[in-house]
C-alpha cells in the first residue's frame, strides 16, 4: 500500500522552458498546491519548486512507492496498457482478436489493413488498399477483410488472398463471424446479409436480406443470434437459423452508433449520437435496465466480454468497463488523445483492444494508433 508523502520537483531553467515543462505537468493530470508553490533565486538561475503529492507523482513518472523502480507488475485493480501501435496511415477503424487471442488485426481509414503479433509486437501481414474492416476467422488463420463492394479473405500464414468476391450493397458498416465459413455484413440498403466465404455465396438462400437500411450489427458467439441498429431509431433482434425477428425495441432516438449483444442473448447494448447515451436492455422483460449519458456528443462503441459478465462502451477517448452482475463499474480505460473508433475483448476476457485517430484536412494525424490493456481482475 503507498504511503503519501509530499514530494519535491526541481525544475532547471537551462533544461527546459518553464511554461513547457509546467504545460507538460499539467497536460498529465497533474495539480500544484499553492499554499507551497515558490520561486527560489540561486547563483543566477530560477527555479521552480512545486510540491505535489506522492499519488500524482508516482502516476506521472511511473515508479514504485519503495525504491523508484518502474513498475512491471500491474495492479489487480486498474487496468494496464501493455501494448501500443502507431505506425498507420490514417484512423484505426476496426479492430480484432483471433480467436487463440494470439494475433491482433487491425484496420485504417485509409484501407490499410495490418495485422500484429501483438505479444511480440511484430507485424504478421500487411495489406495496402485491402479494405477498412477485418476479422479473423475461427480457425485463427483466415483473415476475412470488407471493402466497398468487395468481401476477401487471406491465409495469415502465407499472406496470400484465397478468395474475392463482390457484393450488392452500398458499401458495409460492420461485420461479424456467423461460424467457421460464415459470416455477417451489415451493408446500408441491402441490410443484414449471411455470406459463405468459401463459395461467395449467400449462406442461407433461404433467408433474405434482412432489415434493409441497418448500419450497425453484432452476432451473438456460435452464430444463434443477431442484432441491428436500424434507421427507423429501433433495435432488433433476429434469429441466424429462420431469418425471423425475435424483438423489437425501441427508446425514442433516430440513430444508433453501435449494438452489441451478450453471449447468452439476454441483453442487449446500443449507444445512439441522437441523445448522446448508451442503453442496457434486458431481453427478458424487453425493458432498459440501465442508461448511461455520455460527456462527448458521440459514443459509438459497445462490446460484451465473452463470458458475458462484464460489458465495455466508450465515451470519446474513454472506455468504461462495466460489471454486469454486481451492476458498477470497474474503471475506465485512458490514454487515447482523440475519439476511441473501435474495441473488442480478447477470447479469455483478460485483455481488451482499442483503437482511435484523427486526419485534418492538411493531412496531419492525431493518435492514430491501437492499443491493448490488461483488465483488472
Amino acid at each position: 500500500m503507498m504511503q503519501q508523502r509530499p514530494l519535491v520537483l526541481s525544475y532547471f531553467k537551462s533544461s527546459m522552458p518553464r511554461k513547457r515543462f509546467v504545460r507538460l505537468l499539467l497536460a498529465a493530470g497533474a495539480r500544484p498546491i499553492p499554499a507551497f508553490g515558490r520561486v527560489v533565486q540561486m547563483n543566477s538561475h530560477r527555479f521552480v519548486v512545486t510540491l505535489f503529492c506522492t499519488a500524482i507523482v508516482l502516476a506521472l513518472i511511473g515508479c514504485s512507492d519503495d525504491h523508484g523502480v518502474p513498475s512491471t507488475q500491474p495492479s489487480d485493480k486498474t487496468p494496464a496498457q501493455v501494448a501500443r501501435f502507431s505506425d498507420y496511415d490514417s484512423a484505426v477503424m476496426s479492430v480484432a482478436f483471433s480467436p487463440d487471442g494470439k494475433l491482433l488485426a487491425t484496420s485504417t481509414e485509409q484501407r490499410t489493413v495490418i495485422v500484429w503479433d501483438w505479444q511480440a509486437k511484430k507485424r504478421v501481414l500487411s495489406l495496402k488498399d485491402a479494405g477498412y474492416l477485418c476479422v479473423i476467422m475461427p480457425d485463427s488463420r483466415t483473415l476475412a477483410v470488407c471493402d466497398s463492394g468487395i468481401l476477401s479473405t487471406w491465409d495469415l500464414t502465407t499472406g496470400k488472398k484465397l478468395r474475392q468476391f463482390g457484393y450488392d450493397v452500398d458499401g458495409g458498416y460492420s461485420f461479424a463471424p456467423t461460424g467457421r465459413d460464415g459470416i455477417l455484413l451489415c451493408g446500408g440498403r441491402a441490410g443484414l446479409t449471411l455470406w459463405d466465404l468459401r463459395t461467395g455465396e449467400w449462406a442461407n438462400p433461404t433467408i433474405p436480406a434482412l432489415e434493409p437500411g441497418a448500419h450497425c450489427a453484432d452476432v451473438s458467439p456460435g452464430g444463434r443470434f443477431a442484432v441491428s441498429g436500424s434507421a427507423d431509431g429501433s433495435v432488433r433482434v433476429w434469429s441466424l437459423q429462420t431469418g425471423a425477428e425475435t424483438a423489437k425495441l425501441h427508446d425514442k432516438v433516430r440513430w444508433f452508433e453501435s449494438v452489441a449483444i451478450s453471449p447468452d442473448g439476454r441483453y442487449v447494448l446500443a449507444s445512439s449520437s441522437d441523445d448522446e447515451s448508451i442503453r442496457l436492455w434486458d431481453m427478458q422483460t424487453q425493458k432498459i435496465v440501465r442508461r448511461f449519458k455520455a460527456s462527448a456528443p458521440t459514443p459509438r462503441c459497445t462490446a460484451f466480454s465473452p463470458d458475458g459478465s462484464r460489458f465495455m462502451f466508450t465515451d470519446c477517448q474513454v472506455v468504461h468497463l462495466w460489471d454486469l452482475n454486481a451492476d458498477r463499474e470497474i474503471c475506465q480505460l485512458k490514454g487515447h488523445e482523440v475519439q476511441i473508433e473501435a474495441v473488442c475483448f480478447s477470447p479469455d476476457g483478460i485483455y481488451a483492444a482499442t483503437a482511435s485517430g484523427v486526419q485534418d484536412l492538411a493531412g496531419r494525424r492525431y493518435d492514430t494508433t491501437a492499443r491493448v490493456w490488461r483488465l483488472p481482475k
